[in-house]
């Protein structure tokens, strides 16, 4: 919708007065309703850093070289500083 609202002077010519100036009040609506389709065909150039966080992974056969003793050894020594990381620094009378 379009509301149009104005005021418009309108000579009028009476021809026994002369031309007198009237006043007219213009109160409207016009219903407009259309669609249009805008195509923008158009090519440019963005030029920014994309911050991105990849997971590859990477499967190692190692079993059967000497670097597994060494992995296996690893692994048993990081079980054995968690379970000492779960039991208090000094031994209280009570945990016994």
């Amino acid at each position: 919708m379009l509301p149009i609202q104005a005021d418009v002077t309108v000579p009028v010519d009476t021809r026994l007065f002369g031309t007198i100036n009237l006043n007219v009040p213009i109160d409207t609506t016009v219903p407009v309703q259309f669609t249009e389709e805008i195509v923008i065909n158009q090519t440019f150039s963005v030029d920014t850093t994309v911050p991105i966080h990849l997971e590859v992974p990477i499967d190692i056969a190692v079993a059967n070289t000497p670097f597994a003793d060494t992995l296996n050894d690893l692994q048993a020594r990081l079980e054995l500083v968690s379970e000492e990381l779960n039991q208090p620094l000094i031994p209280l009378p009570f945990d016994q």
